[in-house]
């Protein structure tokens, strides 16, 4: 258990580092892409799974990055 709580840590650093806000993380360019229409899906996909393996400050971090997100679609206005 804990070797898998480890590479969930491990990931998420790799991400916060290098893809910071991206969709998601190229592992072997260390670069970010968005490729799932721009929202920093990585962030929001690991929010369940951080909370899940205890990882507080790695969930601390993802849900900074969802906070920021501006889901208003581009040349709409929100009602």
């Amino acid at each position: 258990a804990n070797a898998v709580r480890e590479e969930g840590r491990s990931t998420w650093a790799a991400y916060y580092k290098h893809a910071r806000g991206f969709d998601s993380l190229r592992p072997l360019s260390h670069r970010g892409v968005n490729d799932w229409g721009s929202v920093g899906m990585m962030a929001i996909d690991c929010l369940d799974t951080l909370w899940l393996m205890n990882l507080t400050a790695e969930f601390k971090q993802a849900r900074s990055i969802v906070e920021e997100i501006d889901y208003t679609p581009a040349g709409r206005e929100a009602r």
